[in-house]
């Protein structure tokens, strides 16, 4: 059994759920009002003199998530500050959908709670039909940020001003759904925020209206919480800018395309993605991964059991660790101790004291403290060693793997 180990003091750990999730405004908030002290005015900086359009603004804002909020409470501050420029303001989301254990909650998105709480109009559309059906409110303009929708080419038509969209990158680089998540996994110096015409087909092929500067990333520290906050927050100051300015009134004008941006693709992340490959990704990999991703995904030999007898050996069930550290870290020596030093590449073993799972990878070891096997709920380390054997984990070595069942 391994000796005693005592951890070091824990590391810093953003789970990165903030862009995956629907979270309520209220506990999204604070992150992104602790953000206020980055120099963003710095960073985006916008002429003194207001141009006002032939017609006053009448908005219609597709929105989703907390990334968007942060261009919603904007605009309404524009709108209480210059209602020469936005005479109307309502914001079109998607229906609440059931979540939780049972689906038996109903969760609204962010952008809804903020609404209600602001007494703004709410509209719900998430279909074609629906969105067209939006065209009898007489709107001129469309914002559509983190929606998620194609914003229909007949509804597009309607509008006076056409539509802008807020897309975290520098485009044409990285289009796509998942651009932070991208920029963060290829270890990209830098980002930043574009302002774009909505496509009246395609989703990041509209007109170049604004680019912010390149805002630096820090991959090894930065969680895609604190990025993502940062980049709403740029993206809505930058979207005040292009209003401000009138650069959505010449419906020709665009940017001119710049060569340090190439074209490249950020597509949404699926399961697969987090399928870790033990035989190329090392500690600090696996733990950016963790930080973008979430837990990440495993495989184990072992055998499905019933009523504790077999009932098919040597099939192959996804395990997921969570609450993942470098080992190392966590507990100084740990790869002076016998058993750990004896572990090949994907074994593990435990450490009683912390209640820790630790993994051997490619460049050291990794420690989880939460583990999901496939047909069970996730438990925590004691409570997984306790029931290996429930669960048909009868081979030895304990031994994880990257590739998942043929079948």
């Amino acid at each position: 059994m391994m000796r005693a180990l005592r951890p070091a003091q824990p590391l810093g750990y953003y789970s990165g759920h903030v862009w995956r999730h629907r979270l309520q405004w209220s506990v999204v908030r604070p992150r992104i009002l602790g953000l206020r002290l980055v120099h963003v005015e710095s960073i985006v900086k916008s002429d003194g003199e207001i141009k006002l359009p032939s017609n006053p603004l009448r908005i219609a804002f597709f929105g989703s998530d907390f990334f968007s909020v942060e261009s919603l409470d904007k605009l309404r501050e524009l709108q209480l500050q210059e209602p020469r420029l936005i005479e109307q303001l309502d914001v079109i989301t998607r229906p609440p959908k059931r979540a939780g254990r049972d689906r038996k909650q109903i969760r609204d998105t962010c952008v809804a709670d903020y609404a209600v709480e602001h007494s703004m109009n709410v509209l719900r559309a998430e279909t074609g039909q629906q969105i067209d059906a939006l065209a009898a409110n007489k709107y001129n303009m469309a914002i559509a940020v983190s929606y998620g929708v194609m914003i229909s080419q007949t509804f597009l038509g309607t509008l006076q001003y056409g539509g802008l969209n807020i897309h975290p990158s520098m485009l044409p680089s990285l289009a796509g759904a998942a651009p932070i998540h991208h920029a963060l996994l290829n270890r990209q110096p830098f980002t930043g925020v574009t302002v774009q015409s909505l496509h009246p087909t395609e989703f990041d092929k509209g007109r170049i209206l604004y680019q912010t500067p390149q805002i630096p990333i820090d991959a090894e520290n930065q969680s895609l919480d604190a990025l993502s906050s940062q980049l709403a927050l740029i993206g809505a100051c930058s979207l005040v800018k292009v209003l401000k300015e009138g650069r959505y009134i010449d419906q020709s004008f665009s940017l001119p395309h710049n060569p340090l941006y190439p074209p490249s693709k950020a597509p949404k992340l699926v399961s697969s993605d987090k399928i870790v490959e033990l035989s190329k990704q090392n500690v600090q990999d696996i733990l950016l991964r963790f930080r973008v991703m979430g837990p990440q995904h495993f495989f184990i030999k072992c055998d499905e059991m019933k009523r504790k007898k077999v009932k098919k050996a040597g099939v192959t069930r996804r395990l997921i660790l969570s609450n993942l550290d470098n080992a190392s870290t966590k507990y100084p020596g740990i790869e002076n101790d016998p058993q750990i030093a004896s572990l090949e590449l994907g074994q593990f073993a435990f450490a009683d004291s912390d209640r820790s799972l630790i993994l051997r990878v490619k460049n050291g070891y990794l420690s989880a403290q939460n583990v999901l096997f496939e047909g069970y709920q996730a438990s925590d380390i004691p409570a997984f060693r306790a029931s290996l054997r429930k669960k048909g984990i009868n081979y030895r070595p304990l031994q994880l793997l990257t590739t998942p069942p043929s079948s």
